[in-house]
Parts: structure tokens; C-alpha cells; sequence
């Protein structure tokens, strides 16, 4: 059995290695380990007796963002990459004419 302190490293090093990632096939499956540890973790405070306020505060946090940034993820999956920049959605550049398309 792992300590309350594993446990508890285990959850945040795979949300901050999710939250940090650049490329995104690499965080979707890191979002995903990240959100399983989360929500594992999750259970194990709730049901056990090493159950700690601040932890509880912080993996609800960290299950928001990480389900809040798969969410953009998969917005961001449904523009083309070519009229992506990060949040904002560019028109596209007819590159024989360089003129604003859209």
C-alpha cells in the first residue's frame, strides 16, 4: 500500500506534467492519466481517514481545469491547424493572392 504522500504526489505530478504539455495528442493522454489519478485519489480521501481539506480543495481544482482544458482541447481539435492560434480562430490566407479569405 502507498503512502498518503505518494498518493498525493502521484495525482499533481501527472496534472502538472497534463497542464504543462504543449502538443496535443501528448496531453490528451496525459490529461486522461491525470484526471484517473485524480479522481482515484478523490475516492481514497473521501473514503479513508487520511482525508485533508486542503486536498480535497486542491483535486477539485485540478479535476476542473484538467476537464476544462480537454474540453478546449476538443474545441481546438474541430478548427483546422492552419486557422488555429491558440484560443483565437484566424481566417485563412489565400497564399496566391495574400489576401484575407472568409
Amino acid at each position: 500500500m502507498q503512502s498518503k504522500a505518494s498518493n498525493e504526489t502521484i495525482w499533481k505530478r501527472l496534472y502538472e506534467d497534463a497542464v504543462l504539455e504543449l502538443q496535443p495528442t501528448l496531453f490528451v493522454e496525459k490529461a486522461k492519466a491525470a484526471e484517473k489519478a485524480i479522481l482515484e485519489r478523490l475516492q481514497q480521501v473521501e473514503s479513508g481517514n487520511d482525508s485533508n481539506r486542503r486536498e480535497l480543495m486542491e483535486l477539485s481544482d485540478a479535476y476542473r481545469t484538467i476537464t476544462l482544458l480537454q474540453r478546449e482541447e476538443l474545441k481546438d481539435a474541430e478548427i483546422p491547424s492552419e486557422q488555429r492560434f491558440g484560443q483565437l480562430a484566424l481566417p485563412a490566407i489565400n497564399p496566391s493572392k495574400r489576401r484575407v479569405v472568409g
